[in-house]
């Protein structure tokens, strides 16, 4: 597919652009993460992902509240037979999908002009 970000600025105005990451410039589909977890026998997964936010267990490990080894265990109790760490986390990390070369490319385009920063709340989890 061959899509364009065609960006139209007024640039005596703007200095700084600020992108999120996750779901703006990294594709993402929960319903993938949902159907990994699905596949390991964690139906309860649907308490914990939302498509703006997450919710409890998830919410707790990407505000840092909790480790990712706490993470990891708590779901590890919900599945109805033995999970390893690394199914936990290749079912976790299954929702990142795909970062656009054309995004890149309007984000090289913006930095000619402009300040330019990335915030995201990604965890740990993420770089497993």
């Amino acid at each position: 597919m061959n899509e364009r970000l065609h960006l139209h600025t007024d640039t005596d105005r703007i200095d700084t652009v600020i992108f999120d990451f996750g779901g703006v410039l990294l594709d993402l589909d929960p319903d993938k993460c949902r159907k990994s977890f699905h596949a390991l026998g964690i139906h309860q997964i649907e308490e914990f992902i939302d498509r703006y936010r997450p919710k409890g267990l998830f919410y707790e490990c990407e505000c840092g509240n909790i480790g990712q080894e706490t993470f990891i265990r708590e779901l590890q109790k919900l599945a109805p037979s033995p999970v390893t760490r690394r199914e936990i986390i290749d079912a976790y990390t299954s929702f990142l999908i795909d970062l656009p070369v054309y995004k890149l490319e309007a984000i090289r385009q913006l930095k000619r002009q402009h300040n330019v920063y990335l915030l995201s709340n990604v965890n740990e989890l993420c770089f497993n």
